[in-house]
């Protein structure tokens, strides 16, 4: 793939990542560690980050040696997948309208609640994002709430915004920035799958997890901003790639079924 870039893996990244992709048959201690050697993870680190896991109620023991995410999880899985739906996220921008949440205290998980479903902050205590996401009303207030938006954080829908506010909310998405990201991501995919077989196979297993997982995370928290504000093409074009890579990259794990994953790519 050219030249590649190390990336660190941190423990609890990847035991998430991994049994987010399990789903509820979780998974045993030592395929979590087979596939950390490979990260350069020691079992030591992947043991006392298990344990601290568990204290955090992210995941839970099934039986000795074996864990899977806690209930509380899922949730945040089933965001994750929506990547799969693409384009039907969103639906058409009427009346450029804006969602707004507003709170005076937000917590961290408020935060990234807002920031990973689309929203920016337009000033403090104040986000707003496009009102174009397919979930409307009480569904969408409730998906919110689901990811962990706390009650003290006030939602409207159907905002209008002067056009000063609405191009200064826009700049704040920079789509240049997201559509090079794009355009990046697509090519290192489609490199990737080009030479993944030519690989030796624990090469190949780590650079699918790790180049599939950016590409899933990209996706997963992207805007999905309306075609007025920015040209689907590019999100579109990497949405497709991904789908193809997705497979690509389970095949690339069959050869181990102890670490294979329903789904290689995990998230972060």
């Amino acid at each position: 793939m050219g030249q590649h870039t190390t990336v660190m893996m941190k423990p609890a990244n990847l035991i998430l990542d991994l049994l987010r992709t399990y789903g509820r048959k979780g998974a045993c201690v030592r395929g979590l560690m087979d596939t950390a050697r490979m990260f350069k993870i020691t079992d030591n680190a992947m043991r006392v980050t298990l344990s601290r896991l568990v204290g955090r109620g992210l995941i839970e023991k099934v039986s000795r040696g074996h864990y899977r995410l806690a209930e509380g999880s899922d949730p945040i899985n089933d965001f994750v997948e929506e990547w799969r739906l693409g384009e039907r996220r969103r639906r058409n921008w009427q009346e450029h309208r804006f969602l707004i949440a507003h709170s005076g205290t937000l917590r961290e998980k408020d935060t990234w609640v807002l920031h990973a479903t689309g929203f920016r902050e337009f000033r403090a205590g104040l986000w707003l994002r496009p009102d174009n996401l397919i979930r409307q009303g009480d569904t969408l207030q409730a998906w919110l709430r689901n990811l962990g938006l706390s009650d003290g954080c006030l939602m409207a829908e159907k905002a209008e915004l002067g056009s000063g506010d609405e191009q200064r909310l826009i700049a704040g998405y920079d789509i240049e920035a997201l559509n090079r990201q794009y355009l990046a991501l697509t090519r290192s995919l489609e490199t990737s799958a080009d030479r993944l077989s030519s690989l030796p196979g624990a090469a190949a297993m780590k650079e699918s997890f790790t180049l599939g997982g950016r590409a899933l995370q990209v996706l997963a928290k992207d805007p999905c901003l309306p075609a007025e504000i920015q040209n689907p093409a590019g999100r579109r074009r990497l949405w497709q790639i991904m789908l193809d890579y997705d497979e690509l990259g389970r095949r690339v794990w069959a050869d181990t079924p102890d670490t294979l994953p329903a789904d290689m790519t995990g998230y972060a």
